[in-house]
This record gives C-alpha cells, sequence and structure tokens, in this order.
C-alpha cells in the first residue's frame, strides 16, 4: 500500500509551495469529509461475528460514552424483550418491532443520541430513556466511524489504495484553488470529486443493513 509520505510527495510535485504538514492536514480534512456520509463501508462490525458491537450497560446508569471511533449512532437494536414488568415504567414504549438486520427481525430501542465533536476530544453519547440494567451481549451498537486523526506522517490513510489517485489529484485540486483565493466551500469540483471517491469505495457486494420496512410512525410496539 503507498505511504503517506508518497501521496504527499506526489501532491508537492504538483503543489510545490506547500509544505508536508499542509498537505497531510489536507488529507486529514478530505478523508474526514468522505466518511462523513453514511453508508454500509463506514459502519463499524465486530471482525469475531460480523455483527455491530455491543454496549455493556449497568445498573442504574442511562448515559454511555460511545466508542472513540464513532462519529454517530446509527440504532440500538436487541433480539431479548425485557422481562420485568412494565406496569411502573411503561417500557414498552421505547422498543421498536420489525428492526431488519441481515434478514432478521430485532427490536430497535429508541435511544437518544449525540454525535461526537472531534474538534473538542468529546466522544458520542447513547442516552436510555430506561434502566437497562447489567448487560454485556444484549444491546448491539450500530454506528459510523470515523478515520483516526493523521497528525504525522507515518499514519496511513485509511481510504483505499485503489482510489489514492483521485484523492491525490482532489487534494491538489483543493491546495491549488485556495492558493489562488477561490472559495472552496460547496465548489462542486470539490462535490464531485468527494462523490466519486464515496461511490468507489460502496462500488462493492454491500446489503441493506438495519432498515425498518414499515415507516416508525405506522409501527406497532411492543
Amino acid at each position: 500500500m503507498p505511504s503517506t509520505i508518497y501521496n504527499i510527495q506526489r501532491v508537492l510535485n504538483r503543489a510545490p509551495s506547500y509544505t508536508e504538514e499542509e498537505v497531510l492536514q489536507t488529507f486529514d480534512e478530505l478523508q474526514k469529509i468522505v466518511y462523513s456520509q453514511e453508508s454500509e463501508q463506514t459502519m463499524k462490525y465486530d471482525s469475531s461475528t460480523g455483527m455491530p458491537p455491543y454496549i455493556e450497560t449497568q445498573d442504574e446508569v442511562y448515559e454511555y460514552d460511545c466508542p472513540s471511533d464513532c462519529r454517530r449512532t446509527a440504532s440500538v437494536f436487541t433480539e431479548e424483550v425485557l422481562r420485568r414488568s412494565y406496569s411502573r415504567t411503561n417500557e414498552r414504549a421505547y422498543f421498536q418491532n420489525g428492526y431488519d438486520y441481515r434478514g432478521r427481525q430485532y427490536l430497535r430501542v429508541l435511544v437518544r443520541s449525540i454525535d461526537a465533536r472531534p474538534q473538542s476530544s468529546t466522544v458520542g453519547k447513547v442516552v436510555f430513556p430506561f434502566n437497562p440494567g447489567d448487560t454485556t451481549t444484549k444491546f448491539f451498537h450500530q454506528y459510523w466511524i470515523s478515520p483516526p486523526d493523521m497528525t504525522d506522517v507515518t499514519d496511513q490513510l485509511v481510504i483505499p489504495e485503489h482510489v489514492h489517485f483521485l484523492f491525490r489529484r482532489l487534494a491538489i485540486y483543493v491546495l491549488t484553488t485556495e492558493q489562488y483565493g477561490d472559495i472552496v466551500i460547496d465548489d462542486p469540483n470539490i462535490m464531485r470529486g468527494i462523490k466519486r471517491i464515496r461511490t468507489q469505495l460502496n462500488a462493492g457486494a454491500q446489503m441493506i443493513e438495519g432498515r425498518t420496512p414499515i415507516r416508525p410512525e405506522n409501527q406497532d410496539y411492543i
């Protein structure tokens, strides 16, 4: 796989007025933009199960920090119905039937989530609307990842090498556009470049995972 320093040098051949650090910062920014769109390719999976990781919960604890690589929570779901009485807490209202994941039906937990804020080093949050109890393998946490920060030339791109050529072209365009004082925000060429990279990332076989076939307002509740 081409190293980051190799990709930086290729960019500097076309944009020699910049430094390695400035190109690295551009790589970091663009990679995060590419990964900012929700897609199956940027979902987190447990390599040992092929499923999303679990949230380990504690009795009487409602709010949980997301993992450091979590950018945004997609859903929390479970296949186990809480067997406590619902008469006092009315917890049945916090579950949604018909959440389909890989062809199986689960119960979606209607949690409240807060996105991560990388600029302030703040991780995302998941807040349960009821006491989840002590669990380790009950609640699946489906989330979109955020690529790691690129702060040194030894940090490798997460974007696979077959799109490095497109990624370098995009970085060159951003740098040279800024050099001539043009505004790069919402530049159609940049948006097209990002879209091309995302299309390549999602060109392989992809399942449609984590769908609710019926609109939420028409769902039955347990």
